[in-house]
């Protein structure tokens, strides 16, 4: 990123970086750190020996970088608040796009699943154990790519169906009730939550990162996620055929605002106001 900046620069070459990943300023991507409250940005206190310098090096290059960048985009609003804090640029909004048609189902007659996406310990999985163990009568599907060791730990649990990357997730929502997303890491965003939510399925999620712009008024965000009984709470909340419904609604009504049309006008908006060039044209306005 930053060799491709500066030779742009050298040329007089616009050039925008739409930062939607924490690989710009961290080497394991804030696993489980704060990336605002908890990074001083020395990475030689979280990584060991020679690869600790290497690794602070290359951030602080690219750090200079996007600094260089006339513009720089951030996915979520949280995210622009990384950038302020590690580069000190102000960064507008653009959230990603969907093709929300991909994931509506028109009934909900099979839901009865709670879904919990990419068993991982950053994702949330020891707690997501927790909580599967603690409803017995609830089914849970677990989806995504499983290591040897998580399939030992789900095996022993009656109620927790597996299956493997699916390219067909828009039958997996249609099977959902809710969507359990009990993240450790802040991430950015959070697509799944809206993928979901276009199927009209609510969220039950961390409230922290970038998560709960994703999931908007159409979840429950839990605040202490080392407690499983916010967690069983917000679940049998759900119970209520209103509550629920209205959350669903509430979902579907928030997924609208991250449709292709509306985010790329945004985008071609704030291209147009930090550089000049008209993204539909090719032109450059003055």
């Amino acid at each position: 990123l930053y060799s491709s900046v500066e030779a742009a620069a050298a040329r007089n070459i616009p050039t925008v970086i739409w930062a939607h990943a924490y690989r710009l300023f961290c080497p394991d991507q804030f696993f489980t750190r704060d990336p605002i409250t908890e990074c001083n940005g020395n990475c030689r206190e979280c990584l060991n020996g020679i690869f600790g310098h290497a690794a602070r090096d290359n951030h602080l290059a690219y750090r200079n970088g996007m600094r260089q960048a006339n513009l720089i985009i951030a996915n979520s609003e949280y995210m622009a608040g990384v950038i302020k804090h590690h580069t000190g640029r102000e960064a507008p909004v653009v959230y990603p796009t969907f093709d929300l048609d991909d994931w509506r189902q028109p009934g909900a007659d099979q839901r009865q699943h709670v879904l919990f996406i990419k068993p991982q310990e950053r994702k949330g999985f020891s707690i997501f154990l927790d909580i599967a163990r603690a409803l017995p009568d609830r089914r849970f599907i677990v989806a995504g790519k499983t290591t040897a060791a998580a399939r030992r730990t789900l095996n022993p649990l009656d109620n927790v169906a597996t299956i493997d990357w699916s390219n067909e997730m828009r039958e997996v929502y249609a099977r959902t009730e809710i969507l359990l997303g009990p993240s450790i890491w802040p991430e950015p965003f959070g697509r799944v939550f809206v993928e979901a939510a276009s199927a009209g399925v609510p969220s039950i999620t961390s409230n922290r990162g970038g998560i709960p712009e994703a999931v908007g008024s159409g979840g429950i965000l839990i605040d202490d996620i080392r407690d499983i009984s916010s967690w069983i709470d917000a679940i049998r909340s759900l119970d209520d055929p209103q509550i629920r419904q209205t959350l669903s609604t509430r979902a579907r009504r928030h997924a609208g605002i991250f449709s292709s049309a509306i985010i790329g006008a945004q985008l071609r908006e704030a291209v147009l106001h930090a550089t000049g060039l008209d993204l539909d044209t090719g032109a450059t306005r003055n």
